[in-house]
């Protein structure tokens, strides 16, 4: 459902303005979480609702990626997304702890009805300060925007998995091999996120009560990087060199996770993750936008999202069958081997020109 959430955030982007599809996926999003809470009766419709809208809010991720390759010069745009991950980071990382203390305060709805206040208050705030991105284009009536409004539904629907097609069908197109190598990385990172905590408890006997600050460092070394070191590295690396360094990095992490004998040591290979992932994946989106046309940026970041959905599917099952068969370290070599897979794409990815321009 996030997949499709993020496709119908990109077939709504381009006809309707960024802001109003971010205001309405959030809206969304806020509804999904209140089903989350135990305020229906039957469990199934509660779960099967809320996977519902919680797919069509995923669609925010690309749209606010767009908004920011519209208000952005090519070069500040790694920076600008790399502060977009961060403050996703320390969302983890207080929501977690806000998480855990509602569910105290009011039982099992409590994080579900917090984190929907949440969202409320972020639409609230996207309406009265948030501007629009884009300028409107000038009415044509015989010109594209009016053929596309007269679209038949169905025939949008049709054309709505055409660019992640043209990803597959073209992986060595300049677009397609950077939505590559940020689809494989998220391959091995929800790989890795679907098993750390069996791992933890299994290696370390850590439970529910006592796994808090291993993800605390997880989610706190990611916000500190992407705050200010993305955005140095990218201006003396450029993208290109910041997305292989950022592959090798969390390659690395992977491969020595499974080692360590003590949790400290753990810790330490596990920073490696964050490392690597707040320099591969800011870069990546980056270098989507620059290589893509300024009318089609929701539509590439909406493929990329897109597959990001399908990788987040695929991970997790394929992580935790080999962590219950194989054993528990081969999830993360096999998550190595992933990101060594995305290197490769990622060492064939050279720079173009930058289609994009930037905005004044």
């Amino acid at each position: 459902m996030t997949a499709l959430g993020e496709r119908v955030g990109r077939v709504l982007g381009p006809d309707l303005q960024r802001l109003i599809v971010l205001i309405a996926v959030c809206f969304v999003d806020m509804i999904g979480l209140l089903m989350i809470a135990p305020l229906l009766t039957f469990y199934a419709l509660r779960l099967g609702g809320q996977a519902f809208v919680q797919g069509f809010g995923g669609g925010t991720t690309g749209v606010a990626q767009a908004y920011v390759a519209d208000t952005m010069a090519p070069t500040q745009r790694a920076r600008a997304l790399g502060w977009i991950s961060a403050a996703t980071s320390l969302g983890v990382s207080i929501g977690a702890v806000l998480g855990s203390f509602t569910h105290k305060l009011w039982g099992p709805r409590g994080p579900g009805v917090a984190a929907a206040v949440l969202v409320l208050i972020n639409v609230l705030f996207a309406w009265k300060w948030l501007p629009e991105s884009r300028v409107a284009p000038s009415a044509q009536p015989n010109g594209p925007a009016a053929s596309r409004t007269s679209e038949a539904w169905t025939v949008a629907v049709l054309n709505v998995a055409r660019p992640l097609w043209n990803v597959i069908r073209h992986p060595a197109r300049p677009v397609s091999e950077v939505i590559w190598v940020y689809g494989i990385g998220m391959l091995a990172l929800n790989g890795l996120i679907a098993v750390l905590s069996l791992y933890l408890q299994r290696r370390f006997g850590l439970n529910e009560d006592t796994v808090g600050p291993i993800y605390f460092v997880f989610s706190a070394v990611g916000v500190v990087m992407r705050t200010w070191p993305v955005g140095w590295i990218n201006e003396r690396l450029g993208e290109v060199r910041t997305m292989r360094l950022g592959a090798v990095l969390l390659g690395i992490g992977l491969l020595l996770m499974p080692l360590p004998t003590t949790r400290l040591a753990f810790t330490f290979c596990l920073a490696l993750a964050p490392i690597g992932t707040a320099l591969l994946f800011p870069a990546t989106t980056a270098l989507v936008s620059h290589r893509t046309d300024r009318s089609e940026y929701g539509v590439q970041m909406g493929a990329q999202q897109t597959l990001r959905g399908i990788m987040a599917i695929v991970g997790p099952m394929g992580a935790t069958a080999a962590f219950q068969y194989l054993g528990p370290g081969v999830p993360f070599y096999l998550a190595a081997g992933v990101v060594a897979v995305a290197a490769v794409v990622a060492w064939n990815v050279h720079e173009v020109r930058r289609v994009a321009t930037p905005t004044a």
